[in-house]
Formats: C-alpha cells, structure tokens, sequence
C-alpha cells in the first residue's frame, strides 16, 4: 500500500472499519478527534491498512479545509478504501450521534405536557421583563448606597487617622516647677 493508491477493501474489512467507527462514535466524549488515537491504532498499527504519514496527511488536510471538524474521518476512510471507506467511516461516526438525536428529540416531542414551564405569552413575557427591570433598578439603587457608605466610611477612617497622626506628632511642653539656686562660698 503506497501513496494514496491502494486496493479495495474486502466487505468483511468495510465492515469492521464501519463497525469500529460505530463504537467510537457512541464512547467519544469531546468530538470526533478525541478518538484520533484508536482510530490511528486500528487502522495503522493494528491492520496496516495506511501509513503513520498517510494517517497524519489525512487528519491534516481536513483540518485545514474549511467545514465541520469531523471532516478527517472521511479523508481517513478515504485513505483507507477510497470512496467506500469514507462511507463506511462517516456514516459509522454518524449513525449513533444521528439516532440518538432523532430519539431524544422524538421523547420530548411526545411529552411536551411534563416540561416545567409552558411557553409564556407575549403579554406575559413583556410583564415578566417588565419585574426584571424593576428589580434591577432596586438592585442598582442598592449597590449605589452600599458604594456611597464605603465612602463615607473611607473617609471617617482618614479623618480619625490625620487625628491619630496629628496626636503623635505633638511635642512635650516642659514647665518649671521650681527653680533651685546654689552658690558656692569661699
């Protein structure tokens, strides 16, 4: 297998590359590239289907085109089977996200009655935007006096510091109590 040309993949090898993607994909918390490392150990080192290089060409050239993310997973099956790798690896990535969405979408759709807070209307959400406002005038007025008492505060601490400081600086008066003469006879 050298360069990009390659022979085709047996059925039971699409498969597997098909199958091997389809549990990735259903594992894979954080997108299609966090599974970039078992990706790279299934379809070169275990079964030398494509080369390091090859692996590392084809996550850089779909990353670099412009689209979604998950745009190397084709160019992988691509590198791999050609057109019928690139198949079998998006729609083995695809499926499970796909299905799961259909069915979650399709639950909450039959039981709209048992969400938490039907949809308001308009009169109801002017209202409603109406109290917020109210309470973020409250809120304002609030934070404006509690800044206004931090002033005020500021400075009776810097009054009763410069009155502090005013008290050390005096200095002591000296008072004569009494006057003692003495005189030497000869």
């Amino acid at each position: 297998m050298s360069g990009w040309f390659h022979t085709a993949l047996s059925a039971a090898d699409l498969l597997g590359l098909f199958g091997h993607f389809l549990v990735l994909s259903l594992f894979a918390v954080g997108g299609a590239i966090t599974t970039a490392p078992d990706m790279h150990r299934y379809v070169v080192a275990e079964h030398h289907w494509i080369s390091d290089a090859q692996f590392t060409s084809s996550i850089a050239i779909a990353q670099a085109a412009p689209g979604p993310n998950v745009l190397f997973v084709a160019t992988l099956g691509w590198s791999v089977a050609g057109p019928l790798g690139a198949i079998a690896t998006m729609f083995g990535t695809l499926i499970p996200s796909t299905l799961l969405t259909l069915a979650v979408t399709r639950w909450g759709a039959k039981r709209k009655e048992l969400r938490a807070m039907p949809g308001l209307s308009v009169a109801e959400k002017v209202e409603a935007q109406r109290g917020i406002k109210k309470l973020e005038g409250q809120r304002d007025e609030l934070m404006l006096s509690k800044f206004q008492r931090k002033k005020d505060v500021r400075h009776e601490v810097e009054d009763l510091l410069d009155s502090i400081q005013a008290s050390l600086k005096l200095t002591p008066e000296q008072t004569p109590l009494f006057t003692i003469r003495w005189e030497i006879r000869a």
